[in-house]
């Protein structure tokens, strides 16, 4: 017979997880709203067009739901304990997705955002959580290449091997200082 989790560890452990999510929530709703409020100040400047504004708002309609998807996982953790829910799913799509938010950012409207080696690469995942996830090395890229040398371009390469799928996230920024790469690592 497996053993019986108390419902006061239990809730204990979700609290403690909901506690590490605020910081990744914060930071990624922090950013949508970022672009939400560079796109409306951009709407409202005389010189935008009517075709700029329409590009804009579509932006703005785009970003929308990618924050109601992660206020709904911290829901969906509220009530089941489970910050995950996992789905067989396209890696390009989310990948593309994110591409796509990121475009709409401030930071990276002046970085050519390109997705190489688009080979088609299915597996199981939560799609919102590795959106996520994915968007935020893409803006920190963006930020690092658009103090680079132009032209200011990212790349973002997908592959896989017989147990993994792999992004690699590659910018034309300064690099990393020698005191601060040390203390870089690699998410597996």
């Amino acid at each position: 017979m497996a053993p019986q989790i108390c419902s006061g560890c239990k809730e204990s452990k979700v609290l403690a997880t909901a506690g590490r999510m605020d910081q990744s929530v914060s930071h990624y709703l922090g950013n949508h709203l970022t672009a939400i409020y560079s796109n409306v100040e951009f709407t409202s400047e005389s010189k935008t067009t009517d075709v700029e504004r329409e590009e804009l708002l579509e932006e703005v309609r785009a970003v929308i739901p990618d924050m109601t998807g992660m206020l709904d996982s911290l829901l969906l953790l509220a009530k089941t304990g489970n910050p995950f829910h996992p789905r067989l799913g396209s890696l390009n799509e989310v990948v593309e997705h994110a591409a796509y938010m990121i475009r709409a950012h401030p930071d990276a409207r002046t970085v050519n955002v390109v997705i190489q080696n688009v080979v088609p690469v299915a597996c199981w995942m939560d799609s919102a959580k590795l959106g996520s996830a994915v968007y935020n090395p893409l803006l920190n890229a963006c930020q690092a290449a658009r103090l680079g040398l132009a032209p200011r371009r990212v790349q973002v390469q997908l592959a896989e091997d017989q147990r993994l799928a792999h992004i690699r996230v590659i910018d034309n920024g300064c690099g990393v200082p020698p005191p601060c790469e040390r203390r870089s690592f690699r998410l597996l």
